[in-house]
């Protein structure tokens, strides 16, 4: 697995298509708020941290999901936005949703052969 992170519109899908996709055209699926679900058969998980907000809005534990999705992830891309930095949310559920990123992006990191950090469209190896 591939993980690329970085804040919002950092130009982590192009980074992803043009520096670490190889091949013809990969089939991306783009996670959704409000569906606790992933296309297993997708090349590219984009949006992980809106698959880990529906995750926490249904009351599932992001992290004990995504351990059992990781032979799933095995050979793919997953692009996360790194919404762990800044002033803390005072809502619950904003919180609960920072945390579940942070951990994940850690789970993640410490599985994935490559992590890229993608800021202004440069992408940064964190992992080689």
């Amino acid at each position: 697995m591939t993980l690329i992170f970085g804040g919002a519109y950092q130009g982590k899908t192009n980074w992803a298509l043009h520096h670490a996709w190889e091949g013809d055209s990969p089939r991306i699926f783009c996670c959704n708020a409000r569906s606790p679900h992933i296309d297993p058969e997708a090349d590219i998980i984009n949006g992980l941290h809106l698959y880990l907000l529906a995750l926490v809005r249904t009351g599932i534990d992001p992290v004990d999901r995504l351990t059992e999705l990781l032979p799933d992830l095995e050979g793919k891309i997953v692009l996360c936005d790194d919404i762990t930095c800044g002033v803390v949310p005072t809502d619950a559920e904003a919180r609960a949703h920072r945390e579940a990123v942070g951990r994940a992006l850690c789970l993640l990191s410490g599985r994935a052969r490559r992590v890229v950090r993608v800021f202004c469209g440069i992408g940064t190896q964190l992992k080689p």
